[in-house]
C-alpha cells in the first residue's frame, strides 16, 4: 500500500511538482542575488529608527508616497516627481537616493510560473495540489525507507540496489527535511489565499482614521515612529500632500496601524493575529526571504525534486519491466483462490503463473500476489496457496521479506485452508527453511490445512506437476499445471581467457572469463561496445545445452572491468560445471545477468570483512578489484593447497600493495599443520573484534559447510562485544552466499 501510495501521485502529477520545484530553485538565488548586489551605503546601524529614516526621505525627496523595507534589507522609495511616479533604493541612514529601483523582469517571471503556472487562479489551485502531493510523496517516502531499512534506527544504513534506486534513496535523504518544509508551507500559503484556513483580511477601506487637524508634526519627532526600529518595518504610507486629516499608515513586523501627522501618535495599531503571525513564518521558512544562506540551502532541496522524479521513474519502469504479469488476476477481495508468491528472482513467480492460469480454466476466482502484500483479511476465499522459496540461510526472499510481520494482523476465516509450497535446493542445509518457517506460524494461528507442505527441489517441474495435482484432488478438480521456465533474454558470451586449478587433488577449478557478444550493430554497421550492467557479487544465470534450467554462479568482476568472470568447480557429472570446465578460446554460453544486491560491496565508509573458501573466493575478490575509494577491506581466503588450488594469489597480492585491500589471511587445509578460515578467524579474534566495533559488515561466500564454521568461530569471537552472527544479520551486517 506504501508503494501504491508512492507511485500514483508520482505518476500523476509528478511533471506538475517538478516545475514548482525547479522554479523553486531558480527563485532561492533571488535573496543571495540581492544581497551581493546591493549598491554601497545600504547597509544601516542597528539602533536606526523609521523617524531617522522618513526625516532623511522628506528631506531628499519632494513628495514621498511611501517607504518599503524589503525582505533582503533593501529600502525603496516610491514618489511622485515632474515625470509621474518613480522608485528609488535609498540609503536608510540618510534616505538619500542609491538611485532607481528596477525589480528583476526575469525573477518576477519565475514567481509568477512557481506560484500560478502562468494561468491564474486555476493556475494557483494546481499548485496548492502540487504542494500537497509534496507532502504525502515526502511521507510516503520516509515511511517506504523506514520500511526498506528495517526500522527508524537503520534508517540510514547504506542503500543498496540499482544505481537508481540508490540515486534515489540518497537525494530523499538529504532532502527530505527542506522538501517538508516547502510543502508544509506552500500549501498553508496556498490554503490561506484562498481563505480556506486564517484569519480573514480586514479590507483598509472600511478605516476611516483621520489626523486632529493640528499643525503638522516633523516626522523625525513623531513618538511612534521614533519607537520603531528600521529592521521591523515592513511600509510606511506617507499621507496625501497637503491634507491636515489624512494619516500615516505604518505596516511593521509585529501589526499595522494609523498615525496622527498632529501628534505623531498611533491612532490604532492591530497588532497580527496568531493566524497572521503563522502566515509570516510560513512566508519566510519557504521563501528564505532575509536568509540568503538559507534560501540556498532550499534551493538544493528543490533541485532534488527532478533527480527524485528521473530516478523514481527509472525504478517503476525497471520494476514493471521485470515484473510478472498474471492475465486475469482479480481483486483479492473477490477471489475464492488466493495465491501468495515469495521469491527472490521472479523464477517462483513462473510457477505462480502457471497454476493462477490452470486454476482459473477450472472455473476458480483467482488472486496472486506476493506476500508482503497479505491482506488483513480474504473475505470470499476458501483457498490460500503460499509458494515460498528461501533466500541463503533459511531467510525470506525479497517479496516476502515482512510476510511473518503482516501475519499478526491477518484476520483468518475459519472456512479458510492453507497449503505451503516450499521451493530450493535440496543440496543446502536450509532447504526450504523459510517456507517451514512460514507453515508453523500458519498453524500456530490456526489456520486449516488443506494439504501437508511440498517442496520443489532445483525448480523441478515435475515435482510441482505432482503437489498440484494433489491439489486438484483435495478440492475436487481435475488440475494439471503444465509449467515452462520463464527466462530472462539470454546474451551470448565469448569466452576469451581460461586459468585452471586444483589438478593435484583431482577437484578441477577454473577462472573463466567472458566477453559480452554483440548481436546487434551500431550505426553505420558497427558493432556496438558495452554489454550488461553487473557487478561483483551479481549472478550469471546459465543455460548448460540439453537442459532448460539455468545454473547460478556469482560474478567475480564488474561491468567496469570490461570482462564477465566467474570461478568453477567442476562437480562429477554435473551438467553445467562440466560443460564450463571444458570451455575453450572463443567457445560460447548463454546466460542472464540477475541482480544480487544483497551481495555486493557495501556502501559507505565501514570497514568490510570478506570471507571466502575455494571458488567462493572470486565475488569477494572481483568486490575487492573494484575498490576504488579504498574502503578497509580484510580478507579471509582458504584453500586446499597454495601450489594447486590457490585462486587469485597474484592479483590479491597486488590488490594488497595498492591499498584495495588492507590485510589478506590465507588458509590451507591439506597441508601439514593446515588449517580452516574459520581457525583463522578464531586466531585474529582481537582484530576482528576491532573492526565490528567500528561497524564493519561481514560477507561470506563458499560452500554450506564453511558458512556454518564461520559463523560458529564468529558467535565465538563476538561474544565478548555481546553480539551474535544473528544480531549482525537482523541488523544487515552480515551477509552469506553459499553453495
Amino acid at each position: 500500500m506504501l508503494r501504491i501510495l508512492h507511485t500514483w501521485p508520482t505518476l500523476l502529477a509528478g511533471v506538475l511538482v517538478t516545475v514548482m520545484a525547479i522554479s523553486g530553485a531558480v527563485l532561492s538565488l533571488e535573496p543571495a542575488v540581492a544581497r551581493f548586489s546591493q549598491p554601497v551605503g545600504q547597509t544601516v546601524a542597528e539602533d536606526t529608527t523609521v523617524a531617522s529614516l522618513a526625516s532623511g526621505v522628506v528631506a531628499h525627496f519632494s513628495d514621498p508616497q511611501k517607504i518599503v523595507r524589503r525582505a533582503s534589507g533593501q529600502v525603496v522609495v516610491y514618489h511622485a516627481d515632474a515625470d509621474g511616479f518613480a522608485a528609488d533604493l535609498v540609503n536608510p541612514a540618510t534616505g538619500a537616493s542609491l538611485g532607481a529601483y528596477q525589480p528583476s523582469a526575469f525573477f518576477q517571471t519565475v514567481t509568477e510560473l512557481h506560484r500560478s503556472l502562468f494561468a491564474g487562479e486555476t493556475g494557483r489551485i494546481a499548485t496548492g495540489i502540487g504542494a500537497a502531493v509534496m507532502i504525502l510523496l515526502s511521507v510516503g517516502g520516509v515511511l517506504l525507507l523506514v520500511t526498506r531499512s528495517g526500522g527508524w534506527r537503520k534508517l540510514l544504513k547504506p542503500s543498496s540496489g540499482t544505481f537508481a534506486q540508490r540515486l534515489h534513496v540518497e537525494a530523499g535523504r538529504i532532502a527530505v527535511a527542506g522538501l517538508g518544509i516547502l510543502a508544509v508551507t506552500g500549501l498553508f500559503m496556498s490554503l490561506t489565499s484562498f481563505g480556506l484556513i486564517g484569519a480573514p483580511v480586514e479590507d483598509s477601506f472600511l478605516s476611516f482614521a483621520e489626523s486632529s487637524g493640528g499643525p503638522v508634526l516633523a516626522v523625525a519627532d513623531m513618538p511612534a515612529l521614533q519607537k520603531v526600529d528600521i529592521a521591523d518595518l515592513r511600509e510606511l504610507v506617507f499621507p496625501a500632500k497637503g491634507d491636515a486629516l489624512d494619516v500615516f499608515g505604518l505596516t511593521v513586523a509585529q501589526g499595522s496601524g494609523f498615525i496622527d501627522q498632529a501628534t505623531g501618535d498611533f491612532l490604532s495599531f492591530s497588532a497580527n493575529t496568531p493566524a497572521e503571525s503563522l502566515y509570516q513564518l510560513a512566508y519566510t521558512l519557504h521563501t528564505g526571504q532575509g536568509a540568503w544562506g538559507y534560501a540556498l540551502v532550499l534551493g538544493i532541496a528543490g533541485l532534488s525534486v527532478p533527480v527524485l522524479f528521473v530516478s523514481g521513474m527509472a525504478t517503476w519502469v525497471r520494476r514493471v519491466r521485470r515484473s510478472v504479469r498474471i492475465a486475469g488476476n482479480v481483486s483479492a477481495g473477490r477471489a475464492d483462490t488466493v495465491i501468495l508468491v515469495g521469491s527472490e528472482g521472479n523464477s517462483t513467480w513462473g510457477f505462480a503463473r502457471s497454476l493462477h492460469a490452470a486454476l482459473k480454466a477450472q472455473g476458480m476466482v483467482v488472486h496472486t500476489g506476493a506476500m508482503n502484500d497479505l491482506a488483513g483479511s480474504y473475505p470470499s476465499a476458501r483457498r490460500l496457496i503460499v509458494l515460498a522459496a528461501t533466500y541463503g540461510d533459511g531467510d525470506a526472499p525479497a517479496s516476502a521479506s515482512r510476510f511473518l510481520s503482516r501475519l499478526a494482523g491477518f484476520s483468518c476465516q475459519t472456512d479458510l485452508a492453507v497449503s505451503v509450497v516450499g521451493f530450493g535446493d535440496r543440496s543446502f542445509p536450509a532447504f526450504c527453511a523459510y517456507a517451514r518457517q512460514v507453515e508453523g506460524a500458519l498453524k500456530h494461528m490456526g489456520v486449516a490445512e488443506l494439504l501437508p507442505m511440498a517442496t520443489v527441489d532445483r525448480q523441478s517441474t515435475q515435482q510441482f506437476a505432482a503437489w498440484s495435482h494433489d491439489l486438484g484432488k483435495a478440492i475436487s478438480i481435475d488440475l494439471h499445471v503444465e509449467h515452462t521456465a520463464d527466462l530472462p533474454g539470454l546474451k551470448e558470451w565469448e569466452c576469451v581467457a581460461r586459468k585452471d586449478f586444483g589438478q593435484a587433488y583431482q577437484t578441477p577449478k577454473s577462472i573463466l572469463r567472458f566477453r559480452a557478444v554483440q548481436t546487434k550493430p551500431g550505426r553505420f554497421g558497427l558493432s556496438r561496445a558495452g554489454g550488461p550492467s553487473f557487478k561483483a557479487g551479481d549472478l550469471i544465470g546459465i543455460l548448460p545445452k540439453g537442459s532448460d534450467l539455468p545454473r547460478f554462479y556469482s560474478l567475480a568482476s564488474s561491468a567496469s572491468d570490461g570482462f564477465l568472470e566467474i570461478a568453477v568447480s567442476k562437480h562429477p557429472g554435473g551438467l553445467c560445471s562440466g560443460q564450463l570446465c571444458d570451455l575453450g578460446p572463443c567457445d560460447r554460453i548463454a546466460g542472464f545477468i540477475q541482480p544480487n544486491a544483497r551481495f555486493n560491496m557495501p556502501r559507505g565508509k565501514a570497514p568490510v570483512i570478506l570471507i571466502g573458501a575455494g571458488t567462493g573466493v572470486a565475488p569477494l575478490v572481483g568486490m575487492v578489484r573494484a575498490n576504488d575509494a579504498l574502503k578497509p577491506a580484510y580478507l579471509f581466503a582458504g584453500s586446499r593447497d597454495p601450489q594447486s588450488d590457490q585462486l587469485y594469489r597474484e592479483e590479491i597480492d597486488t590488490f594488497r600493495k595498492s591499498g584495495r585491500v588492507r590485510n589478506v589471511s590465507y588458509s590451507f587445509s591439506r597441508v601439514p599443520g593446515g588449517a580452516y578460515v574459520q581457525d583463522a578467524l578464531r586466531a585474529n579474534a582481537e582484530e576482528l573484534r576491532r573492526m565490528v566495533r567500528q561497524g564493519a559488515d561481514i560477507m561470506i561466500c563458499g560452500g554450506t559447510s564453511m558458512a556454518e564454521g564461520v559463523s560458529k568461530a564468529l558467535d565465538d569471537v563476538l561474544g565478548p562485544l555481546g553480539l551474535t552472527v544473528q544480531k549482525l544479520r537482523a541488523d544487515g551486517r552480515y551477509q552469506e552466499d553459499v553453495y
